[in-house]
This record gives C-alpha cells, structure tokens and sequence, in this order.
C-alpha cells in the first residue's frame, strides 16, 4: 500500500461541500481508500503537504472523535485536539487566574473579538480561534494561523465575505 498524503490545497478547491468533505476525511489506509485516491489522484500526494483544511471537515472529525468517547459535549469538544491532529499548529491561552498551567491571554486581545471559528487580527497576524466557549466553563483561548483553516462553512464565513 502506498504512503499517500492529501493534497490540501487542491482538497479546500472543490466547490462541492460533500464531496470536499468526503475526499478530506477519506481514509488512506484502507484499501477502499487507496483506490478511491487511484480515481482522483490530483487530491493527493507522494510527499505531505500542508493545509489550508477545510473547517467542515475539521468539526466533522471532531463529532466523529465525540462519537466514541463518553462525557457531554461540553466535556468532550476539545477543538484543540483536532488542530493538533491535522499538524496545525496551535498556541492556549488561560482566560483567568487559576488552575491551567499555560499562559494568561495577552491583554491586547479583546475578549469581546473572541468566538469560534472567528479570524482576528492581532499584532499583525490573522489568528482562527479554534477554541472558546465560555459559557460552558470552559476558560481557555486556543489560536491557531488563519491561513491553515480553509472555512468552507457559510455560518462562519467572515461578514464582509458572506456579503459577497
């Protein structure tokens, strides 16, 4: 069986959301796999090629993870996982004094621009925040480079690329 890799930029072009999502989360280590990427060799490759990844398919492997593991949701959606999963890399931030062990959020990130799956600008880089939910606890900020995450999902397109 061959080592194939996906071709993520190639994988973020297809206009179809089904089939993107399905061509990202097909699994190379299956026969089925192997043939399916053999029928559509653009969207893969010999050597690793980083992202973008597409955000659909990124929470569709995270519902995927939640599936076979037990506790709520609000226990289990560690979106930080999944990043790291992809080779993303990723940088958690506390939000408050207290019992994590990685750093305070610098102060010039305002809280109020933080939601997930939204892109802020700080000190000059575009950061996807791939983590916050604090209304369900949960006091951590996990930022990732908003040029690795393709977001493909309408709900959490930016304003201004909705409108176009």
């Amino acid at each position: 069986m061959n080592q194939l890799y996906k071709n993520w930029p190639a994988i973020c072009g297809i206009k179809d959301n089904v089939m993107r999502m399905a061509v990202a989360l097909i699994d190379l280590e299956t026969e089925e796999g192997q043939q399916f990427a053999g029928a559509l060799p653009n969207y893969f490759s010999e050597t690793e090629v980083d992202g973008p990844i597409p955000l659909s398919a990124l929470l569709r492997w995270e519902l995927g993870w939640m599936a076979n593991n037990e506790g709520t949701i609000a226990e289990q959606f560690r979106f930080n996982e999944v990043v790291g999963e992809f080779r993303i890399p990723f940088s958690i931030y506390r939000t408050v004094e207290g019992r994590y062990d990685f750093p305070l959020l610098p102060n010039d990130i305002d809280y109020d621009s933080l939601a997930f799956a939204k892109v802020i600008d700080w000190r000059g880089k575009k950061l996807f925040v791939a983590e916050y939910y604090p209304e369900s606890g949960f006091m951590e900020v996990v930022l990732c480079p908003a040029e690795r995450i393709f977001i493909d999902l309408p709900e959490y397109q930016p304003q201004e690329a909705a409108k176009a």
